[in-house]
């Protein structure tokens, strides 16, 4: 399906069209569609052999963690930045 899609995206860069554009955009929906469905599978999957293994639990929330912790730059009462130490 990704490569119907790649394929009609190319076909309606040479040719443009409404109607090329209109068959790119069905198939891209339908892959996101496909996508999103598999990615919920895969995590309900996932999370239901969750129980009795919490290594596996904090992994995978590790894993899903998007916001990485990092010190910042501290502004001194002059206005001026703290360096870093490291």
């Amino acid at each position: 399906m990704l490569k119907k899609r790649n394929h009609a995206w190319k076909r309606f860069q040479i040719y443009r069209s409404v109607g090329n554009y209109n068959a790119f955009k069905k198939i891209r929906n339908k892959v996101n569609q496909m996508v999103r469905a598999d990615q919920k599978n895969y995590r309900r999957k996932t999370i239901s052999s969750f129980k009795d293994k919490p290594k596996k639990f904090y992994s995978y929330m590790r894993q899903t963690q998007t916001v990485k912790v990092q010190v910042s730059q501290l502004e001194k009462e002059g206005g001026a930045l703290t360096e870093c130490s490291m």
